[in-house]
């Protein structure tokens, strides 16, 4: 039997009872880290995923390899996020509806949500509705984030400072930058950092929005650290993503990108400022960092986006 034989057999017994008969199954849609099915059923139509991961090429090596804890995580993150959603009784917050966690082929069966990523909605321009999705992203995050609040260590300082000091060792480029990264760790001694489950992988990709306007958020690698690392991947995107380097910042300008920060960060009500600058500018320097050694093309990006990049660091360093 082949690897999508075997999963559709797998899903279409875990679903019986909860959707009926499954009566289209698609050929598997191949994406970054993960496959994923279609199927229609009696009930509503259900997306099937597979992930996958570095060093599995395949369904049948996905398969092979058998159940993953991680997919076990974004499964229960699904059903807590769902939770959330339905108790909070905001009518602008949405969830993906998780359906069933097949162990048999390591799969995450939820049902279709209607919408379409943030990325895509915001485009290259400024939408009028975008202070309110990304108000509703922050909301949606804060929740989250508030569900399972750990301890409050102080900030990891020698920690950081040791990260950043390999930079200076690894990467002779980003010397001034990684002593300003460091100096602004240094400042945060003492500083209490709540820990609580993260997202993981906040990304305008990973923000669906409805034609209505309600938001959901997907993929959740359910990790811990601290809110405002989450956030302050979605705030890099926004400032430092493809869009914005590739137009040179003349697709938003800076007021434009401040308001849709303001919005996130209101509509989350729990993230300390000078954590949430510090993450901000850890963020863009690696993302920085990862360009200016990655192929041709990635490089002449980092090199074009060089002022960009650098204000940005030292903006938020300056105010950690």
């Amino acid at each position: 039997m082949s690897a999508t034989a075997t999963i559709r057999a797998a899903v279409t017994a875990a679903v019986a009872d909860s959707h009926g008969v499954i009566r289209t199954w698609s050929e598997p849609e191949v994406r970054p880290w993960s496959w994923q099915f279609r199927a229609e059923t009696d009930r509503a139509p259900l997306v099937v995923k597979v992930p996958r991961w570095e060093g599995v090429h395949s369904l049948e090596e996905a398969l092979t390899a058998g159940p993953q804890a991680d997919t076990v995580g974004e499964f229960a993150a699904l059903g807590e996020i769902a939770g959330l959603v339905t108790a909070s009784g905001d009518p602008g917050l949405a969830a993906v509806v998780p359906v069933a966690h097949v162990v048999a082929v390591n799969a995450i069966v939820m049902e279709v949500f209607a919408g379409t990523s943030l990325r895509e909605r915001l485009g290259f321009g400024a939408p009028s509705a975008a202070s309110i999705w990304l108000g509703r992203v922050g909301s949606l995050l804060g929740r989250y984030h508030r569900l399972r609040v750990g301890a409050a260590p102080l900030f990891p300082v020698a920690i950081e400072v040791e990260r950043w000091e390999e930079v200076e060792r690894r990467h002779p480029r980003f010397v001034l930058e990684a002593r300003l990264a460091a100096a602004a760790a240094r400042r945060l001694a003492g500083h209490p950092v709540v820990e609580t489950t993260q997202h993981g992988d906040l990304t305008l990709g990973n923000v669906l929005v409805s034609a209505d306007d309600r938001v959901a958020v997907i993929d959740p690698n359910r990790t811990r650290g601290s809110a405002e690392a989450d956030v302050a991947r979605l705030l890099a995107e926004l400032r430092l993503g493809r869009s914005q380097l590739f137009s040179f910042g003349l697709w938003r300008r800076r007021p434009v990108l401040d308001a849709w920060e303001r919005a996130i960060v209101e509509g989350h009500g729990g993230l300390d400022a000078a954590v949430l600058a510090y993450e901000c500018g850890a963020e863009a320097l690696s993302r920085w960092i990862m360009l200016a050694t990655g192929g041709l093309a990635a490089r002449l990006s980092g090199t074009v986006s060089a002022r960009r990049f650098d204000a940005e660091i030292r903006r938020r360093f300056s105010a950690s």
